[in-house]
């Protein structure tokens, strides 16, 4: 991947965060009122688009509304894309399978936990239209929307002091305009998903056909199918690993008794058709088992479940590729039977702590291009992952003028 050192030292007076502060909270309202009026998925494992007419007056800003199931929790998404887990390789991985429409990004600023600035660049899906870059404020918060959990991540453009639009003599990039756009993700009432929706509300500026601009916009929307994709696989892959199949389970017909209640008196006499549990394969009367319809790859199949499988950690509705080992670790804990059928997971808990390392300069221009070698940049994530310090914190001066513009487009 190509990239740039835009240089961008930007400096954000007191009434600047303030005024930023504003500007987070108007958009993040409006990016609400986006999102509720975007079409839901018509099934889980599909995309569904959306085309608004814009808010403003400008005719050049394009709306796109994307929405989708998740399989995942609100916690695992959180954890993913804060960087808040322990296991790096996750967030790395997440970033290159969803966010491949980035060319560049920088984190310029953290004024405080939720609210930082940013700078982006976007690839273009045409070779005649230039790269767009993106200088904006983003505020992420968990909020209780209709009685639902849900996550927000709100992105608004600014125009600050320390960075401006790179010169085009330089750098083939035009800067743009993104306002009131980002994820709301909803829990879902059974707990079997997230309700995911992406609104993008751009203005990409410079000289462009709609069509190459519709084209760059719908691949930064398809960022949510791409996003769905890299949750399923790990998702529904992790639930598929505990199920087993029929050469797995015990055969009932030698005459067992049930695991759960101990009856060993099956068949027609008996009164209790026998049955295996799919997830720890023993043989379970009828009373004790219980239907239900588990996701997995191939989409939705009811299968017989133990009552004991069902009140562990290891019921389908915590399978979280996040939360699963230690949630299962805790119970471990407490349970000495749980705890000897665990002996395979680690304890990720003291290992939580969340990762703040500043990204560095990923992007050169096209002519400037280097090639640095993959021992380095292996040595220096290394590094950045050892020492785990937080980040500096914000540059604000009271001395400067307060030249906050968000580029006239408040709604």
């Amino acid at each position: 991947m190509l990239a740039i050192n835009p240089g961008f030292r930007p400096k954000v007076s007191l009434t600047q965060a303030d005024q930023l502060r504003v500007v987070c909270k108007r958009s993040m309202q409006e990016l609400l009122h986006m999102a509720a009026a975007c079409d839901p998925p018509d099934n889980r494992r599909a995309l569904h688009y959306t085309t608004m007419p814009p808010k403003t007056t400008n005719e050049d800003v394009m709306t796109l509304c994307v929405s989708a199931t998740l399989h995942a929790s609100l916690d695992d998404i959180q954890d993913i894309m804060l960087s808040r887990i322990s296991r790096t390789k996750d967030s790395h991985e997440f970033a290159k399978a969803t966010e491949t429409h980035v060319r560049g990004s920088q984190l310029l600023m953290k004024i405080n936990d939720n609210l930082t600035l940013n700078w982006a660049m976007i690839e273009s899906m045409s070779a005649v239209m230039r790269d767009r870059d993106f200088v904006y404020v983003q505020s992420r918060e968990l909020r209780t929307v209709n009685d639902r959990p849900t996550w927000i991540s709100c992105t608004h453009s600014v125009t600050l002091d320390g960075a401006p639009p790179l010169d085009t003599s330089v750098y083939d990039i035009v800067r743009g305009g993104i306002y009131a756009s980002g994820y709301v993700f909803t829990e879902l009432p059974d707990r079997g998903g997230v309700h995911a929706i992406y609104v993008l509300q751009v203005d990409f500026k410079g000289r462009s056909r709609p069509f190459m601009a519709h084209s760059t916009l719908k691949n930064w929307g398809n960022a949510l199918g791409r996003m769905q994709s890299f949750f399923e696989s790990r998702q529904l892959g992790r639930i598929s690993d505990f199920i087993l199949s029929d050469l797995q389970v015990k055969n009932y017909r030698l005459g067992m008794e049930c695991h759960v209640c101990g009856a060993d008196s099956f068949g027609f006499l008996g009164g209790r058709t026998p049955d295996n549990c799919r997830m720890c394969g023993e043989i379970v009367c009828a009373r004790c088992v219980e239907k239900k319809a588990v996701p997995l790859k191939h989409g939705p199949v009811t299968l017989s479940l133990c009552r004991t499988c069902l009140g562990t950690p290891l019921a389908p509705e915590c399978f979280s590729p996040t939360l699963r080992p230690v949630s299962t670790m805790m119970a471990a804990a407490a349970s000495p039977s749980l705890s000897r059928s665990m002996d395979g997971f680690q304890d990720v808990r003291p290992r939580r702590e969340r990762l703040q390392g500043p990204t560095e300069t990923i992007l050169l221009p096209g002519h400037l291009k280097r090639h640095v070698s993959v021992t380095r940049l292996s040595q220096r994530r290394r590094r950045s992952m050892i020492s785990m310090v937080d980040l500096p914190p914000p540059h604000i001066t009271k001395d400067i003028p307060d030249d906050l513009d968000v580029l006239n487009k408040l709604f």
